[in-house]
């Protein structure tokens, strides 16, 4: 009797064990510990190197040709945009910017950002070196939005059309139906000249705005400083960073849910990548460039910022302005900005990128390239 008791007690424990089984399996898994697909079967990631590369190879193929022509009806939208912000809004322009990928030359089919500042004079907008009352100055930027969202529904010609538009604080989004059937979105945003007025100066009046949500208005004024920082840099360079865009986009962003990397951090770490692994070579492979990124990424222990426009003092004051999140590594300051680390806003996510970015290294399209120790950096 005694070795039956024994014997039903431990059937039970399998019992319920088998029922807490099943319950966990029949849990979802969290995306963030988990693909929901195997990237290496994607495309260019199950594709040898000779089908990568070469005139007729999926890299000319997609990233190059299929592009084409939605660059071409991109350029044409951005241009009736920044047309109707000259002539027709009933406000005292400046100059009008254009500004994202497009402008830069890292434009990637379906995953591009384009972006219109409008530069306008006071008063419409005041320097912000100016401005004492930071409520006061978002009625006004607000109602210079709902101007710009007036004057941008005007646009269509070509085929083109304005389908909708949306409005936050910042800027007007844009929803516009090309001759081709597809759809674009364009921020268009205003700004007085405050580079101009103050140039590195703009930093310290920047400092001097305790909360961080104030020092954002500044950001619209440095696109200029952003765009030219990425366009002055060799073709081959953006040619990767279109690469290591498609990437993020297509293979990060279905592998994974959550915030995902911006296209500006894609394209700095890229930078970043250029500079110091390889030596800034004039030429690039692109798989072994590419390699190099995927590899820098899977290292979240990254800290970098570039001097063109701010002084390590700088950094450091804009440091000790910044919450501890901010402060995080993998740290990449925005070269325009050194109160933005542009790698802040998916820390969280970053683990599970840095996991993709291991399974495309070992994918049959990467696994066999090997990194140069030295970089020629003669042409």
């Amino acid at each position: 009797m005694k070795y039956d008791r024994i014997i039903r007690c431990i059937l039970r424990m399998c019992f319920y064990s088998g029922l807490i089984m099943i319950a966990f399996s029949l849990i979802p898994l969290n995306p963030s510990t988990a693909s929901r697909i195997n990237v290496q079967n994607m495309a260019p990631l199950n594709l040898e190197e000779d089908q990568f590369r070469g005139p007729k190879g999926w890299f000319t193929r997609v990233i190059t040709d299929e592009i084409a022509d939605f660059k071409r009806d991109c350029q044409q939208a951005v241009d009736m945009v920044a047309k109707v912000m000259r002539e027709d809004l009933q406000l005292k322009v400046k100059e009008v910017i254009k500004s994202g990928s497009l402008s830069k030359g890292t434009m990637v089919h379906g995953v591009s950002d384009i972006d219109v500042i409008v530069i306008l004079n006071p008063p419409d907008l005041p320097f912000l070196k100016n401005v004492k009352n930071m409520d006061k100055y978002k009625e006004q930027l607000a109602w210079v939005i709902g101007e710009m969202e007036v004057a941008v529904k005007s646009v269509g010609k070509n085929g083109m059309k304005v389908i909708s538009t949306v409005t936050n604080q910042f800027l007007v989004n844009v929803n516009i139906r090309l001759a081709s059937g597809e759809r674009i979105k364009v921020d268009v945003l205003a700004t007085a000249d405050n580079w101009a007025e103050e140039g590195k100066g703009i930093y310290d009046s920047m400092f001097r705005r305790r909360l961080p949500e104030d020092r954002e208005f500044y950001s619209v004024g440095l696109a200029k400083l952003q765009r030219d920082f990425v366009k002055q840099k060799p073709a081959p360079v953006k040619e990767l960073i279109r690469l290591v865009k498609y990437w993020n986009a297509n293979i990060v962003g279905t592998a994974l849910e959550g915030p995902l990397p911006t296209s500006y951090s894609m394209e700095l770490i890229t930078v970043y990548v250029w500079e110091e692994k390889m030596g800034k070579p004039n030429r690039v492979d692109l798989l072994e460039g590419f390699k190099q990124v995927l590899n820098t990424i899977g290292n979240d222990e990254v800290f970098h910022y570039w001097r063109e426009n701010y002084t390590k003092e700088m950094v450091d004051i804009a440091m000790g302005g910044m919450d501890e999140t901010r402060k995080r590594r993998p740290f990449i300051l925005d070269p325009a900005n050194p109160f933005n680390n542009v790698c802040a806003r998916f820390h969280d996510t970053w683990p599970d990128v840095a996991r993709v970015a291991q399974e495309t290294l070992n994918s049959s399209l990467l696994r066999n390239i090997r990194l140069k120790k030295h970089w020629k950096t003669e042409l």
